[in-house]
């Protein structure tokens, strides 16, 4: 039987931890938003070669968000088993690599998104200072 996640106050603070890629997913979505994009998917093909790859693929995203959740799911098990199989440290490390992959895209996210709000910011800027 395991017990509750309070219990398991390291794994607590990874996961809570992880608020950089809501906040890029979310500065992405405003900045698509604003853009009048009809999604926050919706990327330009010759722009970030990393995010074409990440939406165009579903098998890449499905990987790329499945093994991400597993090395929390991973990392919160192997923390209550007393005796857990080797594979499971072996799948936890793949899960690592992908943890850290997707984590990376999430920066790009961020950069990317952040560059996307100051250009709409200075062209609002600009269209403001012709019409004054």
């Amino acid at each position: 039987m395991f017990p509750t996640t309070a219990a398991c106050e390291g794994c607590n603070r990874i996961i809570h931890n992880c608020n950089q890629p809501k906040i890029s997913f979310n500065l992405k979505f405003l900045s698509s938003t604003i853009h009048g994009s009809a999604s926050h998917k919706s990327i330009d093909l010759s722009g970030n070669p990393i995010l074409r790859i990440y939406y165009t693929s579903k098998p890449v995203l499905f990987v790329m968000c499945a093994g991400n959740e597993l090395f929390f799911c991973l990392l919160y098990l192997l923390h209550h088993i007393q005796e857990p199989a080797a594979w499971l440290y072996w799948l936890q490390g793949l899960c690592f690599i992908i943890c850290v992959v997707k984590t990376g895209i999430s920066l790009v996210h961020l950069v990317t998104a952040s560059q996307n709000m100051a250009a709409l910011d200075v062209a609002e800027r600009e269209a403001k200072r012709k019409t004054q």
